[in-house]
């Protein structure tokens, strides 16, 4: 399934050919039983929950919803939509959407989603804006999984601790009949949804506000994991919404800490990744105004149309001098020496866009003269938060190196555990300027696989073939500039990836656009 908003990292199916399962899996192709696996996430900015009244509520349930049961000490809380959102016209508010650490579902929505109680969850009543919803905490969890199939990113060495899951292959063959479920040794309380169960929020047309990404699947021919009856707690009968639920298992308690045998140390970690370092052009504040900038308004020749979006024009980004840039040989093989490259996103992407044909939600142009245009005002219809402030930009060159899940290293297993200096050695390329960047590695945020989903995008979206998987460039990334009044979600980066073929033919037009965000 593709996903696209504020977190603009576009998701698409895992394919996981080596399960021996009667599911097809494949990209956007779904066939056979309710097997396929998805993590619930939010899709942002179009919802977002303001604070609660009750100001220490956070801090009291972050780390329990998903991992016990509350319904006999819950008490409802009251929340409003957050006033610098809003909501799509055509939409309203959503009736799904994630909140409170968990699933957010309106009473109105309830009998369809979760029509007959389930031992699974329970329903956590809270008022939005005085209007009932409920949070599903979710009473199921799992450790039934193959660790050699599934990919997960751990907490530290000490207690590995699950707090990130990119794939897994669950080996509970119960869990066919189960809707909602967490993960036993997951610090995170990650919500796992079953096909089931996001057909049905699909089918409702009311699930707008979350989006499914698929991770893995049942197997099964896995051995299934008994977890031994839980005890039961006594029903309430002073609160109807705690009563009509009375009777629900508690949840598991989480598996003892397992411990992970170091592979080697941190210093012996930093040196394999200074060992693959790769040159970058970094764009700091020019000390004399030039034509190259970030944001700003642009120089479009007179006849370009400013480029539009789904629903409205789009925000520019930055215009790139080509005579300007040093070394871009070296940093960027192919790259035009001679015109302007102009880079354009679109803030207001529906997240099904991309499903309908719709996007991509970026256009990057290149044109083989710079132009002598003055700069062109910006539409009446761009929002003011994606009118950024202007930055003449000249180019440094830095030295890059890749993450450790780039080389293979399970940084949760160096002896000391201090990922804090390979944010000291990758940041620190940065100094203290944004992090706008041509060529070498991505400072990603998130998982660091963009080049993987650049390839599945050009083989099973753009019906492409013969590229070569490992001939994707970072083309520019754009990082989050406090400065000039610029935000990709929580402190994130836009990352527009080319393939080299596409770069020595001078084609701007196959660029692929990825947003991570914290």
């Amino acid at each position: 399934m593709l996903g696209h908003q504020n977190n603009r990292r576009v998701d698409l199916v895992d394919i996981l050919a080596e399960v021996p399962l009667r599911t097809k899996l494949g990209f956007i192709t779904i066939c056979g039983g309710d097997l396929n696996v998805y993590i619930v996430e939010g899709m942002g900015g179009y919802f977002f929950l303001g604070y609660p009244d009750d100001p220490t509520f956070h801090e009291r349930t972050r780390l329990e919803i998903n991992r016990r049961q509350f319904a006999d000490s819950w008490c409802s809380v009251s929340f409003g939509w957050d006033r610098d959102v809003k909501p799509k016209p055509e939409k309203g508010r959503p009736d799904v959407c994630l909140g409170c650490g968990g699933v957010l579902i309106s009473a109105a929505a309830v009998p369809v989603l979760l029509p007959d109680p389930s031992a699974d969850w329970e329903l956590l009543p809270i008022l939005i804006e005085d209007e009932p919803w409920y949070v599903v905490n979710v009473l199921r969890t799992t450790h039934a999984y193959d660790p050699e199939r599934s990919d997960f990113r751990r907490f530290s060495s000490e207690s590995a601790l699950i707090f990130s899951c990119r794939k897994i292959v669950l080996t509970d063959p119960a869990l066919l009949d189960v809707e909602v479920f967490t993960l036993e040794d997951s610090t995170r309380g990650e919500v796992f949804v079953t096909e089931t169960f996001k057909r049905r929020i699909e089918s409702a047309g009311i699930g707008y506000a979350v989006r499914f990404r698929e991770v893995g699947c049942i197997d099964e021919s896995g051995e299934s994991v008994t977890e031994g009856p839980r005890p039961q707690p006594a029903p309430s009968a002073t609160d109807p919404i705690h009563a009509c639920h009375a009777g629900l298992p508690a949840p598991t308690s989480l598996a003892p800490n397992h411990k992970v045998e170091p592979i080697m140390s941190t210093d012996e970690a930093l040196d394999l990744l200074l060992a693959q370092q790769r040159p970058a052009l970094q764009l700091v504040p020019a000390a004399s105004a030039g034509w190259s900038q970030v944001g700003g308004q642009p120089n479009l020749p007179d006849d370009m149309a400013w480029p539009m979006g789904c629903e409205g024009p789009m925000a520019f980004l930055a215009q790139l001098d080509l005579a300007e840039i040093p070394g871009a040989p070296v940093v960027l093989p192919g790259l035009p020496t001679k015109g302007c490259l102009y880079f354009f996103y679109d803030p207001d992407l529906p997240p099904d866009a991309l499903d309908r044909g719709e996007g991509p939600g970026w256009q990057v142009i290149h044109l083989a003269q710079r132009p002598t245009a003055p700069p062109r005002d910006m539409p009446d219809a761009l929002p003011d938060d994606f009118r950024f402030a202007a930055a003449a930009v000249g180019f440094r060159a830095i030295r890059t190196v890749p993450s450790f899940e780039r080389i293979g290293v399970d940084w949760s297993r160096l002896a000391d555990d201090n990922f804090d200096r390979f944010d000291e050695l990758r940041d620190g390329a940065y100094g203290e300027h944004a992090f706008h960047q041509m060529g070498g590695y991505p400072a990603n945020i998130q998982d660091d696989t963009m080049e993987e989903e650049c390839q599945r995008v050009a083989e099973s979206l753009r019906q492409r073939s013969g590229l070569d998987p490992a001939g994707w460039r970072l083309l520019l990334q754009v990082g989050s500039d406090e400065a000039l009044g610029m935000m990709w979600g929580d402190g994130g980066n836009i990352y527009f990836w080319i393939h080299e073929d596409d770069l020595a033919q001078g084609d701007f037009s196959r660029v692929w656009a990825v947003l991570q965000c914290f």
